[in-house]
């Protein structure tokens, strides 16, 4: 095992598969709620919503394809603009 799979408090070997996610506790609920309606454990549902979700979450914009729009509300061409609008003076 590599360092990286042990537990530091333990040393025993951990899955690398297992992480932490902090959810909102309606969220928690409704996915107990869920677990118990249909036998399976919390693990199994988010599997499912995961997988069932996915193709929606990409279809979601990128970061890097949002428009940007600076605090003026004018919107951000990638073009530096600061030159342009900078009088010689320096500083802010």
């Amino acid at each position: 095992m590599t360092e990286s799979t042990r537990n530091p408090k333990s040393n025993a070997p951990t899955d690398p598969r297992k992480i932490s996610v902090y959810l909102p506790l309606d969220i928690i609920n409704e996915l107990r709620r869920e677990a118990l309606r249909l036998d399976r454990t919390i693990s199994w549902i988010i599997q499912r919503c995961v997988r069932i979700g996915i193709h929606e979450i990409r279809k979601m914009p990128t970061v890097n394809d949002l428009e940007v729009v600076d605090f003026r509300g004018q919107e951000d061409q990638g073009n530096d603009t600061k030159s342009e609008q900078n009088d010689g003076k320096s500083g802010i």
